[in-house]
């Protein structure tokens, strides 16, 4: 999620220091985000009321469209469609071209008051749908955006600090995660603090290291799974709960399990994205 969140940040943030009008922008991420959110989360709460997943319970259903708990996955796209309301008054300071260590102070600031302030006033209910609980992600996403002109030479750079980070704050994590799995006294800021920083190092690694770590013969087949992306994400929740359902019996326990779900949930959504390409119904269906 942090990464998806960073890439979120810098492709949409990279539009706005161009100079791409405000009213396209929203338009855009309106029909793009915005309508498969809203539809998507009825669709759920559908299936969920037929197989017998939901009661019809008001507070859930308040629920599933203020908080992105429609079904599990709908989450993420309640946290991105906080974060396009977000970039555009992020835009002003960061068409100043921040330097690195000023955008690192400013997101630890943040970062620090988002987190006291839910420790000791907010109590968020699900504070991972909240998009400032991925501040640290968004910035660096916005930052790398903000030197998208000499983007080579600020990734050479990135993969030698961002994976350093990466190691160091994953460490502290296992090592923190470890104490609560023992039940061991834990010290919780530090836990939240180090997965942040985890989240969002990992994530500029990632990001500078892509195209070091490419395959050229799986490129074809990427570039497929992405441009039907949103649709797999859409579908393949409810693909398991149609499966389990159908199979609960013959399925349970075996090993072919994950292996088959995971080929059915690609293949699956694949389908039916052809279809509704031919049918003329994938942009009202999935925004794209």
């Amino acid at each position: 999620v942090p990464a998806f969140i960073l890439l979120s940040a810098f492709l949409n943030m990279r539009g706005l220091l161009r100079g791409n009008p405000l009213r396209d922008y929203f338009r855009k991420r309106a029909l793009r985000a915005l309508w498969p959110y809203l539809l998507w989360t009825l669709i759920a709460l559908l299936i969920q009321y037929r197989f017998a997943l939901w009661n019809a319970d008001p507070d859930k259903l308040v629920t599933a469209f203020t908080w992105g708990k429609g079904y599990y996955h709908l989450y993420f796209l309640f946290v991105v469609l906080q974060l396009y309301l977000l970039l555009p008054l992020c835009a002003p300071w960061f068409r100043t071209r921040p330097s690195l260590s000023a955008t690192l102070l400013v997101t630890a600031i943040v970062t620090a008051v988002v987190y006291l302030l839910n420790r000791w006033f907010l109590h968020m209910r699900y504070p991972g749908s909240v998009i400032f609980w991925y501040v640290p992600s968004v910035m660096m996403g916005i930052w790398l955006a903000s030197h998208s002109d000499r983007l080579e030479a600020v990734r050479e750079q990135a993969r030698l600090w961002g994976t350093a980070a990466a190691l160091l704050s994953l460490l502290v994590f296992e090592v923190v995660a470890i104490q609560v799995l023992l039940k061991q006294p834990a010290n919780t800021a530090l836990y939240q603090f180090s997965n942040w920083i985890y989240g969002a190092a990992g994530s500029v690694a990632l990001f500078a290291w892509c195209d070091r770590i490419q395959v050229p013969r799986w490129k074809s087949v990427l570039e497929l799974l992405g441009a039907r992306s949103m649709q797999i994400y859409l579908i393949h929740p409810f693909v398991i709960v149609y499966l389990s359902h159908l199979f609960k019996s013959v399925l349970s326990g075996s090993e072919w399990r994950v292996p088959l779900y995971t080929v059915v949930c690609i293949l699956v959504p694949l389908g039916l994205a052809w279809l509704a390409d031919r049918w003329r119904v994938s942009r009202p269906l999935f925004g794209a």
